[in-house]
């Protein structure tokens, strides 16, 4: 996540492309493609100063960091999906959209518990 922070705030396109599982590359290069879009991502990224791990949950053969920072504007809270290839940790957008990370995403910004049962 630190490199993937460094090639944003850098602005280095080559980079931040190359953070991504090789299925998402395109999409993420298409977004990177938009000039306000790209504009927008380097002014979020620039005023993050400090990052926390809260956690990570594994599923479906996915790690995903809870983490915790805050960006000028106030605390955001995203959940970052990864997943390992070979020795390479890369972001995916794969589950965009599942019921279980969006609800670990609730969690995340204070709208809810977890707890384990046993």
């Amino acid at each position: 996540m630190s490199l993937d922070h460094h090639a944003n705030v850098s602005d280095n396109a080559t980079l931040i492309i190359a953070g991504w599982m090789p299925d998402d590359r395109p999409e993420i290069q298409k977004m990177l493609a938009d000039a306000n879009v790209r504009a927008l991502n380097k002014q979020a990224v620039a005023q993050i100063n400090k990052m926390t791990l809260k956690g990570i949950v594994e599923y479906k053969g996915y790690s995903l960091a809870l983490i915790s920072y805050n960006d000028g504007d106030g605390p955001i809270h995203p959940v970052i999906t990864m997943k390992k290839a070979g020795k390479q940790w890369f972001l995916t957008n794969a589950l965009s959209g599942d019921d279980v990370v969006n609800i670990l995403m609730s969690v995340n910004n204070g709208y809810g518990q977890i707890k384990v049962v046993k």
